[in-house]
């Protein structure tokens, strides 16, 4: 629990600070904020906590605890540094970040993880993790001291996204874990989770009709009911973390091998009329795929109302890519992944090489940067009482001319960070995709990975990271990093191509499945098939890798063509309105020297 509060106490004022600060247009925040001071020393507990609990865990769990928690204090170690010497807005953001991490690692071995849907569960705890210190700690220092409308408005605006997904969690967690009476251990803790998510819902609806009445004459937020938000997930961080350490209900029916280790049954083969039927939705990536289309025609829709226009082929591209996500992880395809080589290749493939491509040209970061609003220019209006936040809370901060800046800024930042430069190189974007794709199978990672209650969902946030990075420098439409000419693009292209027929071959070629063990143990296939799925499986890597490298290669020639027509016309209109000088002085020379021979 201390490891928890710590987390909220590093993590929630750095998110205030990143809400709510001003930086200059290379990311630097002027000033001090007052969040800032909390993060240090609590980042600094936090380490000292997760390396004693990393000590003292018991060896009897084995050594996924000790492994969980020393990577939460690397995690916290990490925060803390961010949170000492960071000035950026975009290092702060990777300090955050960094503390997400830390806080969800010693979720990925609770209890949670183990019995009938783990796989749904662990994921739930993993965003319990994540979500609430972020909420707790940015609502405990809101409640601390006055602040702006402005930075009250972004807290409400932060808590409605967290609660959202903190309820969904909660839920979820009861609805599948839920047996017996309410009057059990863990009955008492469901109770009191959904109590205390219930007030801290009614808090935030509360403060979030306050601003409106505040027109009247009120003018200073009102502290009580952020507090009284703050208590209600302070008492949602107690009863969740209780439920990550106590025994989850006995089921009614034994288990069975497959729902202990993967959490379902895995019903023999797989057909193609399984993978059709045979549905298992991912908790995550089944809402965040909904959301991507979703938000993704609100923003085509905006641009249309207000008269632009937006590609067809753009929104056909991303929608594709989001069913792509939905066809993987919600369909059999999810379920026999967990079993059967055959199948997490064929999955590996789709989501590292096809559905990235058509998310890359589906050019979201442009849409988001034509269709977010930008921050207002003029000056705004303060209350009695109020001054303008200019990264820092203090009273007497200087006023400024400008609103506070929204979600396009933040987008440009990252976007043009150093760090985004680097990534998206393409040099270092096929560095990764090659070497997280030997490193993965040939090294031991792919073994550990499918035993790991979330290792599914770590590869597939993976496959997909890869592969868009991959993509985003070569076929991508959003603004970045400076690109290579498109001859260079198609150089890269293929370069890549054989190392996907070289692993082909490797995992064709070897003389033990990958992890044999694990699904010798299922019990799905006898071994003899398990062997000839990992045949199929190479042959599936080796033709996957030539097939949308191909159709990528028909893009970007089209792109190529399309850039050259654009500087053909730009060129032809430029000669139209100015002359073409270049030729005029050609021919100049050609008349001076037909004079010169007459």
């Amino acid at each position: 629990m201390a490891a928890v509060l710590l987390a909220a106490a590093t993590v929630g004022p750095a998110t205030h600070v990143l809400l709510t600060s001003d930086p200059d247009h290379r990311g630097r925040i002027r000033g001090r904020p007052a969040a800032e001071a909390l993060p240090r020393y609590a980042s600094l507990a936090w380490v000292a906590v997760a390396v004693v609990a990393a000590a003292t865990v018991d060896a009897s769990d084995g050594a996924g605890p000790r492994v969980a928690w020393a990577a939460s204090a690397l995690a916290a170690g990490t925060a803390a540094g961010f949170a000492w010497w960071a000035r950026a807005w975009q290092t702060r953001f990777a300090g955050v970040a960094a503390g997400c991490a830390g806080a969800a690692l010693p979720a990925t071995v609770g209890t949670l993880t183990h019995g009938a849907d783990h796989d749904r569960t662990g994921v739930f705890g993993l965003i319990i993790a994540v979500t609430l210190p972020v909420l707790l700690g940015a609502a405990a220092h809101l409640a601390r001291r006055d602040s702006t409308a402005a930075a009250t408005r972004r807290h409400l605006h932060l808590s409605w996204v967290c609660l959202a997904a903190l309820a969904y969690s909660v839920v979820g967690i009861v609805v599948i874990t839920m047996r017996g009476s309410w009057a059990s251990a863990w009955g008492a803790l469901s109770a009191v989770s959904l109590g205390a998510l219930a007030v801290a819902v009614a808090a935030t609806a509360a403060a979030h009709r306050r601003p409106r009445q505040r027109h009247c004459g009120h003018h200073r937020p009102d502290r009580v009911l952020i507090a009284g938000q703050a208590g209600a997930l302070l008492v949602l961080a107690v009863s969740t973390t209780m439920m990550m350490h106590v025994d989850r209900p006995a089921p009614d029916d034994p288990l069975s091998v497959q729902q202990l280790m993967v959490g379902f049954d895995v019903p023999g083969e797989w057909t193609w009329a399984r993978l059709v039927t045979d549905w298992r939705v991912d908790v995550l990536f089944g809402p965040l795929v909904v959301a991507m289309a979703v938000f993704y025609l609100m923003a085509v829709r905006r641009l249309h109302v207000r008269g632009d226009t937006w590609p067809v082929a753009r929104t056909v591209s991303w929608l594709s890519g989001c069913l792509g996500v939905a066809v993987i992880t919600c369909t059999g395809v999810n379920r026999y992944a967990y079993g059967q080589f055959t199948v997490h290749m064929i999955l590996h493939m789709g989501l590292s090489l096809f559905i990235p491509a058509l998310l890359a040209m589906g050019g979201a970061v442009t849409l988001a940067m034509r269709a977010l609003p930008a921050r207002r220019r003029r000056p705004q209006a303060l209350g009695a009482g109020e001054s303008p936040n200019t990264g820092t809370d203090a009273p007497d901060a200087l006023a400024g001319a400008r609103s506070l800046p929204g979600p396009r800024e933040w987008i440009m930042l990252l976007v043009h960070a150093r760090s985004t430069r680097m990534l998206c190189n393409p040099l270092v974007a096929i560095t990764i995709y090659i070497v997280t794709l030997y490193g993965l199978y040939f090294s031991g990672i792919f073994d550990w990975a499918i035993r790991a209650p979330w290792g599914h969902e770590w590869m597939t946030v993976h496959f997909l990271i890869t592969g868009y990075l991959f993509y985003w420098p070569i076929i991508g439409i959003d603004p970045g990093p400076k690109r290579l000419p498109h001859v260079g693009r198609l150089g890269v292209l293929f370069a890549i191509m054989p190392f996907h027929a070289f692993f082909g071959i490797a995992v064709m070629s070897m003389s033990g499945a990958l992890g044999q063990s694990f699904y010798r143990a299922l019990g799905v296939l006898g071994p003899d098939a398990i062997d000839h799925q990992q045949t199929v499986a190479g042959g599936i890597a080796w033709v996957s890798g030539e097939l949308p490298l191909l159709v990528v290669f028909l893009s970007l020639a089209t792109q190529w063509a399309r850039s050259d027509r654009r500087t053909a016309s730009r060129h032809d209109r430029q000669i139209d309105r100015y002359g073409d000088d270049e030729l005029d002085a050609y021919n100049a020379m050609l008349k001076e020297l037909q004079d010169q021979r007459r």
